[in-house]
């Protein structure tokens, strides 16, 4: 069994964290934006990570319909308050 702590997240759980498709976060992480580590049952991503590129990510996306993910809004939420 690996050991990684819950704060290491599936590439799907990963995904759905920043709000993008796995795709997307496999091109970050191929092109050196974000932290990944294999395991015996595929890639891990550190939530902190994963979020921190989330936030820069969201802050240019180009297709407004896009909705960013919970944790993010409500940060920027409490960020206007």
């Amino acid at each position: 069994r690996d050991a990684f702590t819950a704060d290491w997240l599936r590439l799907n759980d990963a995904s759905r964290e920043a709000g993008v498709t796995p795709a997307t976060l496999i091109k970050w992480a191929a092109g050196g934006e974000l932290d990944r580590r294999r395991s015996k049952s595929g890639w891990r991503y550190p939530r902190e990570s994963v979020r921190v590129r989330a936030r820069s990510y969201w802050k240019s996306v180009r297709f407004h319909r896009a909705t960013p993910p919970d944790w993010l809004l409500t940060e920027a939420m409490s960020a206007d308050a």
